[in-house]
């Protein structure tokens, strides 16, 4: 190898070596938290989780109030029955609707959420007024949710829309938009319909985490051919000032939002929404000389360190989505240097295939990690019951990148052959 490309190399190792030191970091995160999701108030006095308590405390509490219920389990898993309303009160030993919306609560806690789904939907279909109804409609739609089914519960909270009840309304259009930008969809939330500050704000949290969302999709959306990287290299320059003029009103309006008392749920979608922020500083930096990399890997690891508080800290559901965006860091790394132009001190074309040979290779690392990532992603769903947006996604950048690393491995055993 020469002078040249060996030096090159080395301004390379720093670069990994940072990124390899914050994966040892990720592997000290919570690796199972408990999941709590949100219900609406009025849906029972009991189903509230005191103030000040949330998570394991919180739902120990509330299942510890329902001592028939492992016993109530068991009874139905060994007397399945067609799901029937009366015969569903025999099976689950109830004599009310009430007591039947109770025991859809007590399987929702536990994590049988397959379960609390056919109840609620039993329950939505035999309502005793148009309240129960929407309410058993809206709880199935949040099942659904957690089972991957989101197709599904955004044909319900669509429907829900239409509800003259402004809770369930209002809460259902919050749980659409974040279906659908998370999805990358354009979908424009009004956040003047929403007439109680609480909710205004975790809307406007919402539009903050879209536009930042936007603006990544637009910048880094593409796939690479690894055995015509030439055809990458000649990348239209792009004039960014657009882009860094929306950066800086986004900033301040985060700045402004974390002056106000928001909800758990809207800190966490400002806390992703600053991380983006970190990754576009990141993505706008060039990939030479090297104290610009070294400014990308800054940005790089800034947002990244955020998005590990979000798993630390934050709501279930964004935790996927922030890890999620852990491994979409990786995979950007990946994309953007291998079809960076070679250093210019590089005239000859062996000197520029040797360069592109080691340069794979360094960068299968970062390949790597995001499979990890997005594997960790997967497996914690699993465990926790909890399938997201961000899950099917993750499961679909994790097949993306296992042909990127069957792509090199191709490579490099031919480069080897000849």
């Amino acid at each position: 190898m020469s002078v040249k490309i060996e030096k090159k190399m080395k301004s390379l190792f720093y670069f990994f070596i940072s990124l390899s030191l914050f994966s040892l970091l990720f592997g000290c995160a919570k690796k199972q938290p408990k999941i709590y999701e949100k219900k609406i108030d009025f849906l029972c006095s009991e189903c509230e989780i005191k103030e000040g308590e949330r998570g394991d405390k919180a739902e120990k509490g509330y299942i510890e109030e329902r001592t028939e219920r492992s016993q109530d389990l068991q009874n139905y898993q060994k007397n399945p029955v067609i799901f029937e309303y009366e015969a569903l009160k025999d099976s689950l030993n109830v004599r009310t609707y009430d007591e039947m919306f109770d025991k859809a609560f007590v399987f929702y806690s536990q994590g049988n959420i397959e379960i609390a789904a056919r109840i609620f939907e039993v329950l939505a279909n035999n309502s005793p007024n148009e309240e129960y109804r929407e309410i058993s409609l809206f709880n199935l739609a949040m099942s659904l949710e957690r089972l991957g089914k989101d197709d599904e519960a955004e044909k319900i909270y669509s429907e829900l829309l239409k509800s003259s009840n402004y809770e369930i309304r209002s809460d259902s259009l919050l749980r659409l938009s974040r279906i659908k930008i998370s999805r990358g969809e354009n979908f424009e939330i009004d956040i003047n319909s929403f007439l109680d500050e609480k909710r205004k704000l975790f809307a406007y949290a919402l539009s903050l985490f879209q536009k930042t969302e936007n603006i990544i999709n637009s910048l880094i959306k593409r796939e690479i051919d690894l055995a015509n990287l030439e055809n990458h290299q000649q990348i239209e320059v792009q004039d960014f000032s657009s882009v860094k003029a929306d950066v800086k009103k986004i900033e301040k309006e985060i700045k402004s939002i974390n002056q106000i008392k928001i909800s758990d749920e809207a800190k966490t979608i400002v806390s992703i929404s600053e991380a983006n922020l970190n990754f576009i500083f990141a993505i706008l930096e060039k990939n030479y000389p090297i104290y610009a990399v070294k400014r990308k890997v800054k940005h790089i690891l800034e947002a990244q360190k955020k998005y590990m508080d979000v798993v630390r800290n934050g709501e279930p559901w964004w935790i996927t989505a922030a890890v999620f965006k852990l491994g979409e860091t990786y995979r950007y790394l990946f994309e953007d240097l291998a079809i960076s132009p070679p250093p210019p001190e590089l005239k000859d074309d062996e000197e520029i295939k040797i360069y592109r040979q080691e340069l794979l290779k360094e960068l299968e690392k970062a390949l790597k990690y995001a499979s990890q990532i997005y594997e960790k992603n997967i497996n914690f769903a699993e465990r926790v019951k909890l399938k997201t947006v961000w899950i099917k996604r993750s499961s679909a950048e994790l097949e993306k990148v296992k042909l990127y690393i069957e792509k090199i491995k191709e490579i490099t055993e031919s480069s080897q052959t000849q």
